[in-house]
């Protein structure tokens, strides 16, 4: 949190006083008044040793004042705190002072005005550094244009007092890449927790929806010549209900992260549970209590990651719910699991009529696709020769090329 007005000001103040300071402790130095090796710049003799070092010019000292006054304004004012250094320093010089800490003042108030502007606005200022830093020459013939010193003075002079802006500047640059390197990742978590609870959502409500139409098209059609059996598929209807709405709040209360009450993802009535391939008996059994044949060939369950079972199991679902949705009632459905080497095969095959027109990937297939793809995995879909429709899935039985 930045510091108040006034305290910044009372800080830069203090800043300016110790600049200031220095400076005219260097300008006390006789060595100083021969800076350039061509004798001494002012008229009076250096002092001997038993004389006082010469007293402050007061040119100098009205410099250091003003340069004082510059730094204190130099955050909330960066423009004239800029401008009365650069003034300042330059008067300094001209009235005889050294190159050495009175550059600090200059340094600081462009590095205010680099890190508080944009570089349209302070770009064009920077050129008063180089013209400003001649001043210690302007008394010297031709300006001090035939001395060599005075452009190593420009030179190493303007390199002092840009680099510190120059170097914030940069710093500030990976600062804000950074900040927006974390935005991005924040913003590519958020959507792939959406998309994730979207196909979560999808899978349970779409599957559910997908028997309890079956169940209720079975109930209609018995309604007038076998009302005796009216009972079971609306038992049905309501067992699918509720086991969905149990399993959809267990589903939102772990991406909440509160722990589901016991029982609420169980798969009583032929839902799966959240994760692992028991559920497999209980979309068999849902779909087979509405009327389908449905074959289910499994071998014997071995240890899997939970990833990958779960993984399997919505792609198991979705690959049956899409049978039911688009195959013809009469469509023989086989599910079938089995072990291929290093890889997990799950496979939902009908021979129902093929469906006309090309086939289009829906949101269901496009989530088998991205669930298969987060363990490593890879789907295949597409119709069968002879008619029906097939979905395989290659899962990495190991979760080795697991990716989330």
């Amino acid at each position: 949190m930045p510091a108040p007005q006034p305290v910044r000001v009372l800080g830069d103040t203090a800043l300016g006083v110790l600049v200031g300071t220095l400076a005219l402790s260097t300008s006390r130095l006789a060595d100083f008044d021969d800076r350039r090796g061509g004798g001494p710049r002012h008229p009076r003799a250096a002092p001997g040793p038993s004389e006082p070092l010469h007293p402050f010019d007061g040119a100098q000292l009205g410099a250091v004042v003003a340069l004082v006054g510059a730094l204190a304004i130099r955050r909330s004012a960066p423009r004239a705190g800029y401008l009365g250094a650069v003034g300042a320093m330059a008067l300094f010089l001209l009235a005889g002072g050294p190159y050495g800490p009175v550059l600090l003042g200059p340094a600081l108030a462009v590095h205010a005005l680099m890190t508080r502007l944009p570089p349209r606005q302070w770009a064009p200022l920077l050129a008063a550094v180089p013209a400003t830093l001649s001043a210690g020459f302007w008394t010297e013939p031709w300006v001090g244009l035939t001395d060599p010193g005075l452009y190593l003075a420009v030179v190493l002079g303007s390199a002092g007092i840009l680099l510190p802006g120059l170097v914030a500047l940069v710093l500030a640059a990976r600062h804000d890449a950074r900040r927006q390197e974390l935005v991005a990742e924040r913003r590519r978590h958020a959507y792939e927790e959406r998309l994730q609870i979207a196909r979560e959502v999808h899978d349970v409500v779409g599957h559910s929806l997908a028997v309890i139409n079956l169940q209720a098209g079975v109930a209609l059609h018995v309604l007038d010549k076998r009302p005796d059996q009216l009972s079971p598929s609306l038992e049905a209807i309501r067992a699918t209900s509720k086991t969905a709405l149990a399993e959809l709040s267990s589903t939102l209360a772990t991406f909440r992260g509160d722990v589901p009450p016991a029982g609420s993802s169980s798969g009583e009535i032929g839902r799966p549970s959240a994760t692992g391939l028991s559920g497999l008996d209980g979309l068999v059994t849902a779909l087979r209590a509405a009327g389908r044949t449905v074959h289910l060939v499994a071998p014997p369950a071995d240890p899997l990651p939970l990833a990958v079972e779960h993984a399997a199991l919505r792609i198991a679902q979705e690959g049956l719910t899409n049978v039911v949705r688009h195959a013809s009632p009469d469509a023989a459905i086989t599910l079938a699991l089995s072990r291929q080497g290093p890889a997990l095969v799950v496979e939902v095959l009908d021979d129902g009529r093929p469906g006309p027109g090309p086939q289009v990937d829906g949101s269901g297939i496009t989530g088998m696709r991205e669930r298969a793809r987060a363990v490593g995995g890879t789907v295949q879909v597409g119709p069968r020769e002879g008619g029906g429709f097939r979905v395989r899935a290659e899962l990495p039985a190991d979760g080795g090329g697991s990716g989330g």
